[in-house]
């Protein structure tokens, strides 16, 4: 009987520890793909900056970018909270 024990202890320990590699690895995945996200909003907003920088002046053009990207990032939000 406590043979049976110390091989259940064994198999849950391995298993504690494949699930926590995997929810590791996961979460350095989700962290990574977040950083890229953010760079490439970043990238595009300043591409679309530099674009409307031509046609207008510098106030005016950051002003439609920051308006731009909170609408976007407010959407998000609604929408994961409505999603909830």
């Amino acid at each position: 009987m406590i043979l049976a024990f110390i091989n259940l202890i064994e198999a849950e320990g391995r298993s504690l520890r494949q699930a926590v590699t995997e929810t590791a690895t996961d979460l350095l995945l989700v962290l990574f793909a977040g950083i890229l996200f953010t760079v490439g909003v970043l990238l595009v907003s300043w591409a679309l900056y530099q674009y409307l920088l031509t046609f207008l002046g510098a106030a005016v053009s950051a002003l439609i970018i920051g308006l731009l990207v909170s609408l976007i990032g407010g959407v998000i939000l609604w929408r994961v909270r409505r999603k909830n």
